[in-house]
């Protein structure tokens, strides 16, 4: 299934994963793994995991009241479920995000 929004494009593999690509400079900014990719980030987080066991793994991922995820300075967004506490979906972005070098692809 393919998405058009209003700077991206976002390009689903059913159940598994989003690729999302910028409009702006044709290029892929992130990747989003969804319930049924079975592959892991850092060689052992993964979908279904109980966030704490993510966190003694990976301690830079910090808790964003906002936008309700866990964020890491290296470029990760994971979503829990609010109730088990665990992993629901895995973004891997380019850092330049949120500046002007990512429109630009300068990346």
């Amino acid at each position: 299934m393919l998405t058009v929004e209003m700077f991206d494009i976002r390009y689903e593999i059913e159940n598994q994963g989003y690729l999302w690509l910028s409009i702006l400079n044709g290029r892929l900014w992130k990747i989003t793994a969804l319930k049924d990719y079975k592959g892991k980030l850092f060689d052992n987080i993964h979908i279904g995991m109980h966030i704490d066991d993510v966190l003694k793994i990976e301690p830079s991922f910090e808790y964003d009241d906002f936008e309700e995820v866990y964020c890491s300075p290296k470029g990760i967004f994971i979503e829990t479920d609010p109730i088990e506490h665990t992993v629901l979906w895995i973004s891997v972005y380019v850092k330049e995000l949120g500046n002007e070098d990512f429109e630009r692809g300068n990346w």
